[in-house]
Protein backbone atom coordinates (compact mmCIF):
# COMPACT_ATOMS: atom_id res chain seq x y z
CA UNK A 1 0.00 0.00 0.00
CA UNK A 2 2.83 2.36 0.85
CA UNK A 3 4.40 1.83 -2.57
CA UNK A 4 1.02 2.40 -4.24
CA UNK A 5 0.53 5.68 -2.36
CA UNK A 6 3.97 6.88 -3.39
CA UNK A 7 3.24 6.13 -7.04
CA UNK A 8 -0.18 7.79 -6.79
CA UNK A 9 1.37 10.85 -5.13
CA UNK A 10 3.94 11.14 -7.93
CA UNK A 11 1.24 10.88 -10.60
CA UNK A 12 -0.92 13.52 -8.91
CA UNK A 13 2.02 15.89 -8.47
CA UNK A 14 3.06 15.50 -12.11
CA UNK A 15 -0.51 16.13 -13.24
CA UNK A 16 -0.75 19.22 -11.03
CA UNK A 17 2.48 20.65 -12.47
CA UNK A 18 1.27 19.93 -16.01
CA UNK A 19 -2.02 21.70 -15.31
CA UNK A 20 -0.15 24.69 -13.90
CA UNK A 21 2.08 24.84 -16.99
CA UNK A 22 -0.90 24.70 -19.34
CA UNK A 23 -2.66 27.41 -17.31
CA UNK A 24 0.41 29.66 -17.45
CA UNK A 25 0.69 29.11 -21.21
CA UNK A 26 -2.97 30.06 -21.62
CA UNK A 27 -2.39 33.27 -19.66
CA UNK A 28 0.66 34.14 -21.76
CA UNK A 29 -1.32 33.60 -24.98
CA UNK A 30 -4.19 35.73 -23.66
CA UNK A 31 -1.82 38.55 -22.67
CA UNK A 32 0.05 38.35 -25.98
CA UNK A 33 -3.21 38.59 -27.91
CA UNK A 34 -4.25 41.66 -25.91
CA UNK A 35 -0.88 43.34 -26.52
CA UNK A 36 -1.20 42.65 -30.25
CA UNK A 37 -4.75 44.01 -30.31
CA UNK A 38 -3.63 47.15 -28.45
CA UNK A 39 -0.28 47.94 -30.07
CA UNK A 40 -0.26 45.95 -33.30
CA UNK A 41 2.79 43.92 -32.30
CA UNK A 42 3.45 40.69 -30.49
CA UNK A 43 5.45 41.08 -27.27
CA UNK A 44 9.09 40.04 -27.34
CA UNK A 45 8.47 38.17 -24.11
CA UNK A 46 5.75 37.56 -21.52
CA UNK A 47 6.94 36.60 -18.07
CA UNK A 48 5.72 36.45 -14.51
CA UNK A 49 5.38 39.89 -12.95
CA UNK A 50 6.61 40.71 -9.44
CA UNK A 51 3.00 41.30 -8.36
CA UNK A 52 0.44 38.45 -8.02
CA UNK A 53 -2.15 38.09 -10.75
CA UNK A 54 -0.15 39.97 -13.39
CA UNK A 55 2.26 39.18 -16.21
CA UNK A 56 4.93 41.48 -17.62
CA UNK A 57 4.88 42.01 -21.38
CA UNK A 58 8.06 43.28 -23.04
CA UNK A 59 7.32 45.42 -26.11
CA UNK A 60 8.90 48.12 -28.25
CA UNK A 61 6.43 50.55 -26.64
CA UNK A 62 7.76 49.76 -23.18
CA UNK A 63 7.14 47.07 -20.58
CA UNK A 64 3.59 46.64 -19.32
CA UNK A 65 1.97 44.83 -16.41
CA UNK A 66 -1.11 43.01 -17.70
CA UNK A 67 -3.64 41.23 -15.49
CA UNK A 68 -3.92 37.48 -16.04
CA UNK A 69 -7.44 37.92 -17.42
CA UNK A 70 -6.06 40.57 -19.83
CA UNK A 71 -8.60 43.15 -18.67
CA UNK A 72 -6.22 45.62 -17.03
CA UNK A 73 -2.87 47.07 -18.02
CA UNK A 74 -0.44 49.20 -16.04
CA UNK A 75 2.65 51.11 -17.10
CA UNK A 76 5.15 52.75 -14.79
CA UNK A 77 7.60 52.08 -12.00
CA UNK A 78 6.88 49.46 -9.37
CA UNK A 79 8.37 49.49 -5.87
CA UNK A 80 8.57 46.98 -3.05
CA UNK A 81 8.11 48.91 0.22
CA UNK A 82 8.30 45.90 2.55
CA UNK A 83 11.68 47.03 3.81
CA UNK A 84 12.54 50.49 2.57
CA UNK A 85 12.07 51.46 -1.07
CA UNK A 86 13.29 48.99 -3.70
CA UNK A 87 12.39 49.28 -7.37
CA UNK A 88 11.28 45.95 -8.83
CA UNK A 89 9.81 47.20 -12.11
CA UNK A 90 12.07 45.14 -14.32
CA UNK A 91 12.95 42.26 -12.02
CA UNK A 92 12.83 39.02 -13.96
CA UNK A 93 14.22 40.57 -17.15
CA UNK A 94 17.89 39.77 -16.52
CA UNK A 95 17.86 36.50 -18.48
CA UNK A 96 16.10 38.19 -21.40
CA UNK A 97 18.61 41.05 -21.43
CA UNK A 98 21.59 38.70 -21.23
CA UNK A 99 20.39 36.63 -24.18
CA UNK A 100 19.49 39.70 -26.24
CA UNK A 101 22.93 41.26 -25.68
CA UNK A 102 24.51 38.22 -27.32
CA UNK A 103 22.61 38.96 -30.54
CA UNK A 104 23.75 42.60 -30.82
CA UNK A 105 27.28 42.50 -29.39
CA UNK A 106 28.81 42.87 -32.87
CA UNK A 107 27.04 46.20 -33.41
CA UNK A 108 28.48 48.04 -30.40
CA UNK A 109 31.24 50.67 -30.34
CA UNK A 110 33.84 49.26 -27.98
CA UNK A 111 36.46 50.88 -25.75
CA UNK A 112 38.47 47.88 -24.50
CA UNK A 113 39.96 47.64 -21.04
CA UNK A 114 43.61 48.64 -20.75
CA UNK A 115 45.52 45.62 -19.50
CA UNK A 116 43.53 42.75 -18.03
CA UNK A 117 39.80 42.92 -18.68
CA UNK A 118 37.94 42.44 -15.41
CA UNK A 119 34.48 43.64 -16.38
CA UNK A 120 32.47 43.98 -19.59
CA UNK A 121 29.78 46.67 -19.45
CA UNK A 122 27.22 47.74 -22.07
CA UNK A 123 26.19 51.40 -21.94
CA UNK A 124 23.13 52.87 -23.67
CA UNK A 125 24.24 56.37 -24.63
CA UNK A 126 23.14 59.60 -26.31
CA UNK A 127 25.74 62.03 -27.65
CA UNK A 128 23.68 65.01 -26.44
CA UNK A 129 23.42 63.69 -22.86
CA UNK A 130 25.53 65.64 -20.35
CA UNK A 131 26.31 62.69 -18.08
CA UNK A 132 27.07 60.53 -21.13
CA UNK A 133 29.70 63.08 -22.12
CA UNK A 134 31.06 63.16 -18.60
CA UNK A 135 31.40 59.38 -18.64
CA UNK A 136 33.16 59.59 -22.00
CA UNK A 137 35.66 62.17 -20.78
CA UNK A 138 36.63 59.68 -18.07
CA UNK A 139 36.84 56.74 -20.47
CA UNK A 140 40.54 56.11 -19.88
CA UNK A 141 39.91 55.81 -16.13
CA UNK A 142 37.31 53.11 -16.73
CA UNK A 143 39.63 51.32 -19.13
CA UNK A 144 42.58 51.42 -16.72
CA UNK A 145 40.31 49.94 -14.05
CA UNK A 146 39.87 46.89 -16.28
CA UNK A 147 36.44 47.85 -17.59
CA UNK A 148 35.52 47.39 -21.23
CA UNK A 149 32.81 49.85 -22.27
CA UNK A 150 30.50 48.85 -25.13
CA UNK A 151 28.29 51.67 -26.42
CA UNK A 152 24.74 51.06 -27.60
CA UNK A 153 22.74 53.87 -29.19
CA UNK A 154 19.80 55.32 -27.31
CA UNK A 155 19.11 58.70 -29.00
CA UNK A 156 16.54 60.84 -27.22
CA UNK A 157 15.59 62.96 -30.23
CA UNK A 158 15.38 62.63 -34.03
CA UNK A 159 18.37 64.96 -34.39
CA UNK A 160 20.47 62.82 -32.05
CA UNK A 161 19.38 59.70 -33.91
CA UNK A 162 20.52 61.15 -37.23
CA UNK A 163 23.90 62.14 -35.77
CA UNK A 164 24.40 58.76 -34.12
CA UNK A 165 23.61 56.95 -37.35
CA UNK A 166 26.53 58.81 -38.94
CA UNK A 167 28.79 57.75 -36.07
CA UNK A 168 27.82 54.09 -36.34
CA UNK A 169 28.39 54.16 -40.10
CA UNK A 170 31.72 56.02 -39.91
CA UNK A 171 34.88 54.33 -41.16
CA UNK A 172 36.23 54.75 -37.62
CA UNK A 173 33.24 54.80 -35.22
CA UNK A 174 35.46 55.22 -32.14
CA UNK A 175 37.06 58.36 -33.57
CA UNK A 176 33.64 59.67 -34.64
CA UNK A 177 32.27 59.07 -31.13
CA UNK A 178 35.24 60.86 -29.58
CA UNK A 179 34.72 63.90 -31.80
CA UNK A 180 31.00 64.01 -31.08
CA UNK A 181 31.29 63.76 -27.29
CA UNK A 182 34.51 65.70 -26.71
CA UNK A 183 34.75 68.20 -29.57
CA UNK A 184 31.01 68.46 -30.32
CA UNK A 185 31.73 67.65 -33.97
CA UNK A 186 29.52 65.11 -35.72
CA UNK A 187 31.69 63.24 -38.19
CA UNK A 188 30.97 60.05 -40.09
CA UNK A 189 28.77 59.42 -43.08
CA UNK A 190 25.17 58.76 -43.99
CA UNK A 191 24.05 55.21 -43.45
CA UNK A 192 22.51 53.14 -46.16
CA UNK A 193 18.74 53.12 -45.75
CA UNK A 194 18.88 49.43 -44.87
CA UNK A 195 21.18 50.07 -41.90
CA UNK A 196 18.86 50.13 -38.90
CA UNK A 197 21.37 49.51 -36.11
CA UNK A 198 20.66 52.72 -34.22
CA UNK A 199 16.89 52.25 -34.42
CA UNK A 200 17.22 48.61 -33.42
CA UNK A 201 19.43 49.42 -30.43
CA UNK A 202 16.99 52.07 -29.25
CA UNK A 203 14.15 49.54 -29.48
CA UNK A 204 16.22 47.05 -27.48
CA UNK A 205 16.83 49.73 -24.85
CA UNK A 206 13.10 50.37 -24.50
CA UNK A 207 12.47 46.64 -24.05
CA UNK A 208 15.26 46.48 -21.48
CA UNK A 209 13.52 49.20 -19.48
CA UNK A 210 15.94 52.04 -20.27
CA UNK A 211 14.34 55.34 -19.28
CA UNK A 212 17.33 57.66 -19.55
CA UNK A 213 21.01 57.78 -20.40
CA UNK A 214 23.52 56.60 -19.58
CA UNK A 215 22.14 53.19 -18.65
CA UNK A 216 24.57 50.36 -17.95
CA UNK A 217 23.86 46.66 -18.45
CA UNK A 218 26.10 43.82 -17.30
CA UNK A 219 26.61 40.60 -19.24
CA UNK A 220 24.26 38.76 -16.86
CA UNK A 221 21.49 41.23 -17.70
CA UNK A 222 21.68 43.32 -14.53
CA UNK A 223 20.83 46.93 -15.35
CA UNK A 224 22.29 49.93 -13.54
CA UNK A 225 20.66 53.21 -14.58
CA UNK A 226 22.58 56.46 -14.42
CA UNK A 227 26.15 57.71 -14.33
CA UNK A 228 28.77 56.28 -11.99
CA UNK A 229 32.27 57.54 -11.27
CA UNK A 230 34.97 55.00 -12.28
CA UNK A 231 35.79 54.09 -8.67
CA UNK A 232 32.09 53.81 -7.78
CA UNK A 233 31.44 51.62 -10.81
CA UNK A 234 34.29 49.29 -9.84
CA UNK A 235 32.83 48.91 -6.34
CA UNK A 236 29.37 48.26 -7.78
CA UNK A 237 30.74 45.68 -10.20
CA UNK A 238 32.69 43.94 -7.45
CA UNK A 239 29.53 43.62 -5.36
CA UNK A 240 27.55 42.40 -8.36
CA UNK A 241 30.11 39.72 -9.17
CA UNK A 242 30.26 38.37 -5.60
Amino acid sequence: MTKFLKVLSTILMTSFISIQTVAADDVDKRVSAKIFATFGEMPAMVTEAPIPGYRMAVTSQGNFFVSNDAKYMMYGRLFDITDGLKEITDSGLNDYRAEKLKTIKDDVITYPAIGEEKYNVYVFTDITCGYCRKLHRQMEEYQKAGITINYLAFPRSPQAAESMQKIWCADDPVDAMNKAKIDDIVAGKQCDSSDQRVTMQHDVGVKFGVRGTPAMVLEDGTMMPGYREPSELVETLQRAMN
